[in-house]
């Protein structure tokens, strides 16, 4: 494998950039509009996924989040939503670990799921919640919670979200490939 070039790097960096506009500006183009340049070079390369693997994505973030509670469910249907909404392999993988991240002090726990019908979207908006809050406040998370929305109402630290975030990333590592 050989390095990039520096003109390849400049590509991939136009590259990234643009996607990561297109999806703001398709979501929120007044948003988009106050998003500079070195924002768009800096942001997270989840932010330029298209909608299906980014609401994915949220969920499987939002299952990270709540993993402590997922793995005392015991009701049928939603831990057969939850398996459904984040892939059955993946889901077994995530109840299989336990040094997941500890839920923030003061954040209050995500209600439960009172149905199978409710879960993947209860994960997908904390997931949302967790994704905006691990960005620099400023006009990319404005734009990309725009994008997200709607949102669970958890205010979460920026360092708590990004642990979740690294840990739902990890395990999409781990389990790349498994549906």
């Amino acid at each position: 494998m050989t390095a990039l070039s520096l003109a390849e790097r400049a590509a991939e960096r136009r590259a990234h950039r643009a996607a990561v506009a297109q999806t703001l500006w398709q979501a929120a183009p007044a948003a988009a509009r106050a998003v500079g340049w070195r924002a768009l070079d800096e942001a997270p390369a989840w932010l330029a996924l298209p909608d299906a693997p980014r609401a994915l994505l949220a969920r499987r973030v939002g299952a990270v989040l709540a993993a402590p509670a997922l793995r005392l469910w015991i009701a049928a249907a939603p831990l057969a939503a939850a398996r459904s909404a984040l892939g059955g392999e993946w889901f077994d993988a995530l109840l299989a670990r336990a040094d997941w991240p500890a839920w923030p002090a003061g954040v209050p726990a995500l209600p439960p799921a009172q149905a199978g019908s409710d879960v993947a979207e209860l994960l997908r908006q904390a997931g949302a919640s967790v994704l905006a809050a691990s960005l620099p406040h400023g006009a990319l998370r404005h734009a990309a919670s725009a994008c997200l929305a709607p949102l669970a109402p958890l205010a979460l630290p920026a360092a708590a979200a990004q642990a979740v975030v690294d840990a739902a990333l990890s395990l999409e590592a781990e389990t790349e490939g498994v549906a």
